[in-house]
């Protein structure tokens, strides 16, 4: 009992998760708590490469030293895109209307259609592979105190020395 279709509309699985909240009762709420909560999930990770809040939970190492301004970088721009698409999510639920949520494809495509949009959408490229770098680096050289000990040089505690 399929669609003929499947998934070939732009909005794709955003569209049709946000469209089943909105049947529900309240389902409209649902949706709006829902960008609300991504939108300061994206605002929480600008925030933390701006503020470099990151590098209190990160070990002092050459590579992570070099790697800063990516892993800053990187953090940014993924808390400007969960926004971005939060703010789809958003207007979808202001408006009642599921084909207006998109997910990171449709966020990439809005920055695509922008003035210098080619030269944003680069930069979003770049700033989600810097994004899997921080992971990366999040992976490999978290501190954990009660595992690593309370003497561990982290990068926080290195700009201070």
């Amino acid at each position: 009992m399929g669609h003929g279709g499947g998934n070939a509309g732009s909005g794709g699985a955003a569209e049709d998760w946000t469209q089943k909240l909105m049947s529900m009762p309240a389902g409209r709420y649902l949706v709006a708590a829902a960008a609300l909560i991504m939108l300061g999930a994206g605002i929480y990770y600008a925030y933390k490469g701006w503020s470099g809040s990151y590098k209190d939970h990160l070990e002092s190492s050459t590579f992570t030293r070099d790697a800063e301004p990516v892993l800053m970088g990187g953090l940014i721009i993924y808390g400007g895109l969960l926004a971005l698409v939060a703010v789809s999510l958003g207007f979808a639920a202001l408006n009642s209307d599921a084909s207006q949520a998109g997910g990171l494809g449709q966020a990439l495509q809005s920055l695509r259609d922008m003035a210098f949009g080619r030269f944003l959408l680069g930069i979003a490229g770049l700033g989600l592979l810097a994004f899997a770098l921080y992971n990366f680096v999040e992976a490999k050289y978290r501190v954990i105190p009660r595992i690593s000990g309370s003497d561990v040089k982290t990068l926080a505690k290195e700009a201070v020395s």
